[in-house]
């Protein structure tokens, strides 16, 4: 942000219920000051009742006094009616009085798609850029590898334009035909400096060209996360998300999992049964951890939930997580 007109906003959130409102509180830090360098700030935010987020905004009183750019700190502080988690603290600047924005253009790659086989599956470079797309812009990349540009993939020029308009275009890697190894090889992509861009991150990129013998992996692959992560005896409900990747959709799957940690699975919380049913045509299914009442405990406990082996499914990664109960008090 400037004292040219830009602002910065700190976003202040919370998870579980949103039926009150809650006033969060935090403290402010770095070279610039509160009421001086920018608009006074009260110390504290209140995110409605309904809302899940509420902003905290840094407006400049003006240009800088410094000819270099300076950073805001906000960190959140403890108070009623919540739990300061992670991230606790960010920072955002404010441009010197000699910065005016960043108007240059900035690349990056990624791969968009990251494996290729003879069996027609391409592989894709995406190359994107940030600032004007006003006018077409060229980058150079360089490649490397086991695999031989023009031998094992269709060649590849060592540039891409992305084209006015656009903000980013793809380089695709095209195999010539079957892989000449028993094992995939992968394929790397470095984004070299050139005219009218400057090189940011990430700046290369990895695909993989399947080897010979190595078909498409169709099996179906489990993960679980943690997508509600806080239960309480007022009725907030946690939540294990169990999702599946590979194989498709088009039958349901049954996933097996254990449970631990202090609270008790059938007294502490409804009793959960070891297994969830992914849906034929879902890609997920839920775990919910509904407690029985207010917490044995005055503070928070942990019920950990983690992925068992079983038939037509392997157990990927993330294969744990944990959801909190709050404590009585």
């Amino acid at each position: 942000m400037s004292g040219s007109g830009d602002i910065g906003v700190f976003t202040i959130s919370r998870t579980g219920s949103t039926a009150a409102a809650v006033t969060v509180r935090y403290s402010l830090g770095g070279t610039p000051q509160n009421g001086v360098d920018y608009q006074t700030l009260p110390g504290s935010v209140t995110i409605p009742a309904g809302a899940s987020s509420a902003d905290v905004k840094v407006v400049p009183t003006g240009p800088s006094r410094w000819p270099i750019d300076k950073d805001v700190y906000l960190m959140l502080e403890q108070g009623t009616g919540y739990i300061v988690g992670t991230p606790n603290f960010a920072t955002l600047t404010i441009a010197g009085n000699n910065q005016p924005s960043d108007t240059r253009t900035w690349v990056s790659v990624a791969a968009s798609v990251p494996v290729a086989s003879a069996s027609g599956a391409i592989g894709v470079f995406t190359i994107s850029r940030t600032a004007s797309t006003a006018a077409a812009v060229t980058v150079r990349y360089s490649l490397g590898g086991t695999p031989q540009n023009g031998v094992d993939y269709q060649t590849l020029s060592g540039s891409v334009t992305i084209p006015a308009g656009a903000s980013s275009a793809d380089v695709k890697v095209v195999p010539t035909g079957p892989s000449r190894w028993p094992i995939d090889k992968d394929v790397y992509l470095m984004l070299e400096q050139g005219t009218g861009y400057i090189v940011g991150t990430p700046n290369y990129a990895t695909l993989t060209i399947a080897g010979n013998n190595q078909p498409a992996d169709t099996r179906t692959w489990v993960s679980v996360v943690a997508s509600d992560q806080r239960a309480s005896g007022s009725g907030d409900i946690g939540v294990f998300t169990v999702s599946r990747t590979g194989g498709g959709t088009a039958s349901a799957v049954t996933v097996r999992y254990s449970l631990g940690g202090t609270p008790q699975n059938g007294v502490d919380y409804q009793t959960l049964p070891g297994s969830v049913t992914i849906p034929a045509g879902a890609s997920s299914a839920d775990v919910k951890v509904v407690p029985t009442g207010p917490s044995r405990w005055p503070i928070d406990k942990d019920v950990y939930l983690m992925l068992e082996q079983g038939p037509g499914y392997i157990v990927g990664t993330p294969n744990y997580t944990t959801v909190t109960i709050a404590g009585n008090n």
